[in-house]
């Protein structure tokens, strides 16, 4: 992939940093009709298989050492994978995602806009749970209801390696496209191996108008998660209009 360099890049008017000491994520095949029409228009899901899309769960932890917040902060996302628009992409993107949906475990990243730019956010602070040695992670509501569960497959082991990678995002904001890009540095390992012991979302006002009922971990693709003790750090380029 062609080196994106971040030189000129100002930080706090193009992008903001975010140091991350955990990250996971999971993508689930589910009906491409149901994730389409959460799209904004002008977004193009991505079929793995003919009318199939893939909901994408990530979580990230994101350290005390982060610009913009006074205490340690977790993060879930959710969002669809979608074809990306390489006319306004800066490098190739490994992936392109609409988000649909992002929340996190404080007041103070919810009410920042440095901290969700114009992303759709859940309103109410929700409970992650991480469990670092398991590499398993809950989330759910302040009620006690679940929202999803991710977990490292049982019995797989993959190796770590060092990872660099630019995700194209986008978002709907006042019924007007919006793009972006997060650029990520990691140590991490990727799995596709026994994901039925992978943990699933779980239907929940979280996903807004979205429907992920049936969806479970025979349904996970692929799972992704940092190495234990390594510190991975996110370049978020923030959201702007299309057009």
């Amino acid at each position: 992939m062609k080196r994106l360099e971040l030189s000129h890049y100002t930080v706090n008017r193009d992008y903001s940093v975010w140091p991350i000491d955990f990250a996971m994520s999971a993508s689930f095949e589910m009906p491409a009709a149901r994730l389409q029409a959460a799209l904004p228009p002008g977004v193009h899901l991505f079929e793995p298989r003919p009318g199939l899309g893939l909901l994408n769960l990530a979580v990230f932890h994101f350290t005390a050492d982060t610009h913009g917040l006074s205490a340690p902060c977790t993060e879930f996302v959710a969002s669809a994978h979608v074809m990306p628009n390489l006319a306004v992409a800066p490098t190739l993107p490994r992936l392109s995602m609409c988000t649909l949906r992002l929340g996190a475990t404080t007041r103070e990243f919810i009410d920042s806009r440095f901290c969700t730019d114009r992303y759709p956010v859940y309103p109410d602070p929700l409970v992650i749970d991480i469990d670092r040695e398991r590499i398993a992670v809950q989330v759910r509501d302040v009620e006690g209801a679940d929202i999803a569960s991710l977990s490292a497959a049982a019995g797989v082991t993959p190796p770590y390696g060092d990872d660099r990678f630019y995700v194209q995002s986008s978002a709907a904001v006042d019924g007007r496209l919006w793009l972006a890009g997060n650029l990520f540095e990691f140590r991490r390992a990727e799995n596709q191996r026994n994901l039925v012991t992978a943990g699933a979302p779980s239907p929940h006002p979280f996903f807004g108008s979205l429907d992920v009922s049936g969806v479970t971990a025979r349904d996970n693709q692929l799972q992704m998660w940092s190495a234990p003790g390594s510190i991975g750090h996110e370049y978020h380029f923030f959201l702007q209009p299309v057009g």
